[in-house]
């Protein structure tokens, strides 16, 4: 399966979205689609969390750092 990763790219975020999609498909597989996980990687000190979502032909981690935008938290699109 692809991985996507959304956000920031830089290479301590890319082991922690891969961590957590790692955790995503140990515990989910290929089940659970269309619906996102949060998972609270730990990487040198930092704790940041990390959102799952399995579609049909990729793993998409999204990474929750800093402000998120406000359209996204009310389904507004923008």
């Amino acid at each position: 399966m692809k991985r996507i990763i959304k956000g920031d790219t830089t290479l301590s975020h890319l082991v922690i979205a891969h961590a957590a999609i790692d955790c995503h498909a140990k515990s989910y597989g290929l089940h659970r689609q269309g619906w996102p996980s949060t998972y609270l990687i730990k990487y040198q000190n930092d704790r940041v969390a990390v959102e799952v979502i399995t579609r049909r032909q990729s793993y998409v981690a999204t990474l929750m750092i800093g402000a998120r935008n406000l359209s996204k938290l009310c389904g507004i699109p923008s």
